[in-house]
C-alpha cells in the first residue's frame, strides 16, 4: 500500500469522522459543510496536523446565525490514541481559527433570539452610558428586549424596548456607524441614540470597545442586508 493510501486511509477512516463529530459538538446546529484535511501520515500517528479547512453554511453557534462560513487552521494536535478508541477529539492545545463569516440581515434578526447577542448588545449600551459619564440611569436597572436590526452601507441600526414592568416598555434606538479601529478593537462611529434621556439626539464619535488578545479582525464590511466579518480568533477545546 502507497503512502498516498495510508494517508488516505488514516484521514478517511479516523481523522475526518472525529473532526466532523468535533465541529458538530461545538455548534447549535449545521446545514452543510465540508473539511478539507493537509497531513502527513508520521504525524498523523502523532496527533499532529498541519492543516484543516472547513466551509459551512447555515451554521448556527450559541443562537447566533450565520449564512456561510470558510475557517481554516494549521499545526493542530490532538489526542490520536484516544480518538482510535473511539473517544472524541480533544486539542491538545488552543488554536487559531483564521477565517471569513457572512450574515445577512436575516440571520441577525433570528439571531435577536440568542443570549448571546442580545446580553451582548445590552452589554453594548451600558458601556457606552459608562463612555459618556451616565452612570445612574433607569437602563441599568431593567433588561432590553431587542426587536430588529437593520445594515445599510457601513451602518447598524438597532430597535429594542426597555422593560420597565410587565405592562409598561419605552422604546430605544441607535444608528451608528461601525468600523474596525484595529485587528482587536471596534470603533462606533456617528453614534445617534434615542430612548434614553441623557442623552437623546446626541451623535457620539469615537466610541471603541476592545474585543480582547483572543481576537484579530482583518476586514468588517456593512452593506444593505449584508455583513462580512473575517480576522481569526483562540478557540480551546
Amino acid at each position: 500500500m502507497s503512502n498516498h493510501q495510508k494517508k488516505s486511509d488514516l484521514i478517511a477512516r479516523f481523522l475526518s469522522p472525529a473532526i466532523k463529530l468535533w465541529v458538530r459538538s461545538q455548534l447549535d446546529s449545521l446545514e452543510d459543510f465540508s473539511i478539507h484535511i493537509e497531513a502527513k501520515d508520521r504525524d498523523i500517528l502523532k496527533g499532529k496536523i498541519k492543516s484543516v479547512t472547513i466551509e459551512a453554511k447555515q451554521v448556527i453557534y450559541k443562537g447566533i446565525c450565520v449564512n456561510q462560513a470558510l475557517l481554516n487552521t494549521i499545526n493542530i494536535e490532538v489526542n490520536l490514541g484516544s480518538i482510535l478508541r473511539g473517544k472524541p477529539l480533544k486539542l491538545l492545545h488552543p488554536i487559531y481559527i483564521v477565517g471569513e463569516i457572512n450574515l445577512n440581515e436575516k440571520d441577525l434578526q433570528e439571531s435577536l433570539k440568542s443570549n448571546l447577542l442580545t446580553q451582548g448588545l445590552t452589554d453594548f449600551v451600558k458601556l457606552l452610558l459608562q463612555h459618556e459619564a451616565i452612570i445612574e440611569t433607569e437602563i441599568f436597572n431593567h433588561n432590553i428586549k431587542w426587536n430588529y436590526i437593520n445594515l445599510e452601507h457601513n451602518f447598524i441600526t438597532l430597535n429594542g424596548n426597555i422593560i420597565k414592568t410587565s405592562s409598561q416598555e419605552k422604546s430605544i434606538t441607535i444608528k451608528t456607524k461601525l468600523m474596525i479601529d484595529n485587528s482587536q478593537k471596534l470603533l462606533f462611529d456617528s453614534l445617534y441614540i434615542e430612548g434614553i434621556e441623557e442623552i437623546n439626539n446626541k451623535t457620539i464619535s469615537n466610541f471603541v470597545i476592545n474585543l480582547g488578545n483572543d481576537v484579530e479582525l482583518e476586514k468588517l464590511i456593512i452593506d444593505k442586508n449584508h455583513l462580512l466579518c473575517s480576522g481569526k480568533i483562540k478557540v480551546v477545546s
